[in-house]
């Protein structure tokens, strides 16, 4: 059996890291489940069969179609990619984050 992205991701900050891979930084329905439970949930709600707030069935089967797309199927690899080429990630709450991009509200990267 497949690890689910949640599995995968394991905190917060990797959560974010898969999100940003997955999901355009712009997406308002991301953003405002992302804002209401946190890059954990998120994945986990993606994951589950049932309603998301705010939205209808159908357009919640919609949201969960970007989480089975075929470049989440190698996101374990890819995550390993980012993390053995250095690069340092910046999440909301850092130290280094610029507040700016937090009065974008739900479409905040």
């Amino acid at each position: 059996m497949m690890a689910g992205l949640s599995d995968v991701a394991g905190d917060e900050r990797t959560a974010r890291m898969v999100l940003s891979m997955l999901v355009e930084p712009n997406d308002p329905v991301t953003g405002r489940v992302l804002n209401g439970l946190g890059a954990m949930e998120t994945l986990r709600l993606a994951e589950r069969d049932g309603a998301v707030v705010g939205l209808s069935a159908i357009d919640a089967q919609v949201w969960r179609d970007h989480f089975d797309a075929p470049v989440a199927k190698d996101i374990a690899a890819r995550l390993e990619q980012a993390q053995q080429s250095g690069i340092h990630v910046l999440v909301p709450g850092d130290a280094d984050w610029h507040v700016a991009p937090n009065d974008l509200g739900d479409l905040a990267p």
